[in-house]
């Protein structure tokens, strides 16, 4: 398995990591992989120097000049750029992704992705038209091992203003909220680009990310896939027992995590039936955390 270091930045007021982002955080953890949140800016190039990737999703606080000039400079010397939007542009957080992601030639934009059609087996009616599934991927390494869908929710198209590439993208019937694409022209949802020896990828549904979502279809998998793209270590190093042992239990949770939603969302079971199993879950996930974090 790769091992990478990551750096997610909170410094620009994004969504807390461990309070948004636990489920991928224990998962990274397990894996051995490097996670480090920064929360006092600036993004400096010693920084950066220390990580293979660096995340930046929902940024509600703008970047100065020299922090975007030392994350592109990050990119061309061979880093990974993961940037992730949400719908419209709520505290000018898309202003924000954009002052870096234009740098790279694509752009998010202000709408929101729908599809009347294409919907999740465990989604109710009142979702929306903003929960749907894609089921079709560009071959490419981030799509590999993806054999379902993935969930978007609440996601945003991009614009694409040279050479990307386009790896998922909303079907027939999805369209923009804000007519940037009408149904047929097939929004772009998650485009990557290569920049000097660096990579970039940009998601327009940063929900992919959370807990709430993460366990839904492929989610992780893509997610994982993304990470293992961007990051500049090739070396493959083998698991430990011990690793493998947690790892299996972590994915048994998310596999009956997934089932008790079905069952919930299904009307199969009461609110308060899931309410138990999901204190259950809880227990033993803080279980496996004592044993995966030192000290």
């Amino acid at each position: 398995m790769v091992k990478i270091t990551l750096l997610y930045d909170e410094s620009h007021e994004e969504p807390g990591f461990e309070e948004h982002y636990s489920e991928l955080s224990r998962y990274l953890n397990v894996r051995g992989e490097k996670t480090e949140v920064l929360t006092t800016s600036p993004i400096t190039k010693e920084m950066l120097n220390n990580f293979d990737i660096i995340i930046v999703s929902f940024p509600q606080r703008s970047f100065d000049e020299e922090e975007i000039r030392n994350i592109v400079e990050f990119v061309e010397n061979g880093g990974g750029l993961f940037l992730a939007g949400e719908e419209f542009d709520f505290n000018h957080f898309k202003t924000n992704l954009n002052s870096i992601s234009k740098r790279f030639n694509i752009e998010f934009n202000d709408d929101e992705v729908l599809d009347p059609k294409n919907k999740p087996l465990n989604s109710k009616d009142q979702i929306g038209d903003c929960y749907f599934t894609v089921k079709e991927f560009k071959d490419h390494p981030i799509t590999k091992g993806l054999e379902e869908f993935v969930v978007i929710f609440g996601g945003c198209s991009l614009k694409l203003n040279g050479e990307s590439t386009v790896v998922l993208k909303g079907s027939e019937y999805s369209y923009s909220s804000e007519g940037y694409y009408n149904g047929g022209d097939f929004p772009p949802i998650l485009s990557v680009s290569e920049y000097g020896n660096g990579k970039v990828v940009c998601l327009g549904d940063g929900s992919l990310l959370r807990d709430n979502f993460i366990n839904e279809g492929n989610n992780k998998q893509l997610v994982l896939n993304i990470l293992s793209w961007l990051s500049a270590v090739d070396e493959q190093v083998e698991s430990s027992e011990e690793e493998e042992i947690m790892v299996k239990g972590i994915e048994e949770l998310e596999h009956e995590y997934y089932k008790l939603d079905f069952m919930y969302n299904s009307d199969i079971i009461s609110y308060e039936e899931y309410q138990i199993k999901m204190e259950e879950f809880g227990r033993q996930l803080d279980s496996l955390d004592l044993k995966m974090r030192p000290g």
